[in-house]
């Protein structure tokens, strides 16, 4: 599952901000990321175990390269940047805890589940922000539609009244009225 969640959550990131990752980068970490599962799938554990630092040093590369991309998005107001950095950061600090955890360097504990969790629970928050603002937006349109058929429903009216005052000038003339074409006179 370790392998893959880089990948996955590389994706979700460019999902929100697809002008600050581009898809390469993302198809570049799925390739990685199915490369070392095939590797532990295929190998006994006395060998695939050593793959985690190599993939660990990946993670921590993709990080750093993650921090950039927040700040990006925050630098250009983005929308949902700023929950978005806020999670990222825990994130970042619990993955990074949880790989000096299993290198030994530090004695905590796995908290990257807690991270995962106030990640759920923020981006939450970031969903109900865009259906809020997106339902603003349906309700502007709305509006203008109103106001657009209106104006059109009044310039129909105007057309009309338009025509039946032609008509009756039309209908009230007593004089024979002859219409030819003025190129053949027929």
């Amino acid at each position: 599952a370790f392998y893959l969640s880089i990948p996955c959550f590389t994706s979700y990131t460019h999902y929100i901000f697809p002008k600050e990752l581009p898809k390469k980068v993302t198809k570049i970490l799925w390739i990685t990321g199915f490369a070392f599962s095939f590797f532990v799938l295929t190998m006994p554990s006395r060998v695939y175990t050593y793959s985690m630092p190599f993939y660990q040093g990946v993670s921590v590369l993709v990080l750093i390269y993650g921090v950039w991309i927040t700040f990006n998005a925050l630098s250009k107001k983005r929308n949902g940047a700023t929950i978005f950095a806020i999670v990222f950061f825990i994130l970042f600090l619990c993955t990074l805890n949880d790989i000096f955890y299993t290198r030994q360097l530090i004695n905590t504990m796995h908290i990257i589940p807690v991270g995962i969790l106030i990640f759920i629970f923020l981006q939450a928050i970031l969903l109900a922000q865009k259906f809020s603002s997106t339902f603003k937006i349906v309700e502007e349109q709305k509006n203008q539609l109103k106001i657009e058929n209106n104006e059109r429903k009044n310039a129909e009216n105007a057309l009309n009244k338009s025509y039946e005052l032609f008509k009756t000038v039309m209908d009230s003339i007593d004089a024979t009225i002859y219409v030819s074409d003025m190129d053949t006179y027929e």
